[in-house]
């Protein structure tokens, strides 16, 4: 099970993605994604 503040995370990360256009999100927001998503993926060892 992740982590509320981890889950909060993943989501406000992935809205900022989305926000700054899916299709082509700016190098810095897609790091953050996936920054974000491999520790969330990290938590459910």
């Amino acid at each position: 099970m992740i982590g509320f503040e981890r889950a909060r995370l993943v989501a406000a990360v992935a809205t900022l993605a989305m926000a700054d256009g899916w299709a082509e999100p700016v190098a810095d927001n897609r790091e953050l994604f996936l920054n974000a998503t491999a520790w969330l993926v990290g938590d459910r060892k």
